[in-house]
């Protein structure tokens, strides 16, 4: 799907069977975004679910409780703070930028779609992913 999605969307004519690689990377690169991002909100909701707990216990107790005090900064703040939830934004961000700068490379950003300058029908060769896939 993501590899179909790229196809349709690269500029008329700018594939040929020289990327084959470079769009199987940036395919995985997506895919890896994708569970970078899986994963961070889990653990999003994770924590969301512990500061519930928190101040449900809190306020069987007695206590008046502003979920502020509870989780200050929210969520993601807490997740940040941790080792692993820093790791994991820096390896999602890392992600993030390698695929901007596949994506531009393909002519797949806005700017880099303008800089494309290719007179064609807008059709991909009809036999480049046979091409590819055998």
């Amino acid at each position: 799907m993501i590899w179909d999605d790229y196809c349709q969307n690269c500029a008329a004519g700018l594939l040929r069977l020289v990327h084959s690689q470079a769009l199987a990377q940036l395919c995985e690169d997506k895919v890896l975004e994708f569970r970078f991002r899986r994963a961070l909100s889990m653990l999003e909701e994770a924590s969301i679910r512990t500061m519930e707990g928190k101040i449900a216990l809190m306020q069987n107790q007695g206590h008046t409780v502003d979920p502020r005090d509870v989780l200050p900064g929210g969520p993601l703040a807490e997740i940040v703070m941790t080792e692993e939830g820093s790791r994991l934004f820096r390896a999602l961000n890392q992600t993030v930028l390698r695929v901007q700068r596949q994506e531009q490379q393909f002519g797949l950003t806005p700017r880099a779609a303008a800089m494309v300058d290719i007179a064609s029908s807008g059709k991909i060769s009809e036999d480049f992913e046979e091409q590819l896939c055998g």
